[in-house]
């Protein structure tokens, strides 16, 4: 048996969930039996929730609208070691009328060591109230790679490079 350390960021007073490329949104969300989209664990979380993304691709827009409290943050957290990208599909997602990849309109969300590349419009945008976009990698995005909105949000330690690309 394989022990892995998984971190958490503050106290976790709710669920721990998974999500895979190789999982099925018909499963619980359990280590063992992971969800597929990143949709289907935005729609889920609550105050106190922690998710574990698994390495691999994600061709999805997903938006984190769910809140949590300055007391239990949602926490959306890459596996340690593995890198999750959610890509545009070759510019495709999320579609011709602006949006984003990935949104953090929730308060008190914490979303770290996520790849967002080749979106049709903005890579990530955080609009969110108390929200932290944490080593995020942004890049080759048509627009902007990361935005923020939301009051005493934070982007901290991410990458964003190459972007607005329809200048290119």
């Amino acid at each position: 048996q394989i022990s892995v350390f998984l971190p958490m960021v503050s106290k976790q007073s709710g669920h721990i969930y998974y999500v895979s490329p190789n999982g099925s949104d018909n499963n619980p969300g359990s280590r063992n039996l992971p969800w597929k989209t990143l949709t289907k664990a935005a729609s889920m979380l609550e105050p106190g929730d922690i998710v574990y993304v698994r390495g691999g691709v994600y061709q999805e827009a997903v938006e984190f609208s769910r809140s949590g409290t300055s007391e239990d943050s949602i926490q959306i957290i890459a596996y340690p070691g593995e890198t999750p990208i959610i890509d545009g599909n070759n510019f495709t997602l999320p579609g011709n009328n602006g949006g984003s990849l990935l949104e953090i309109s929730g308060n008190f969300n914490f979303v770290s060591g996520l790849e967002v590349r080749y979106s049709s419009y903005l890579g990530v945008l955080v609009n969110g109230v108390h929200s932290i976009a944490n080593k995020i990698n942004s890049h080759h995005n048509l627009h902007s790679g990361m935005r923020i909105a939301g009051e005493h949000s934070i982007i901290e330690y991410s990458k964003v490079w190459s972007n607005d690309m329809q200048n290119y």
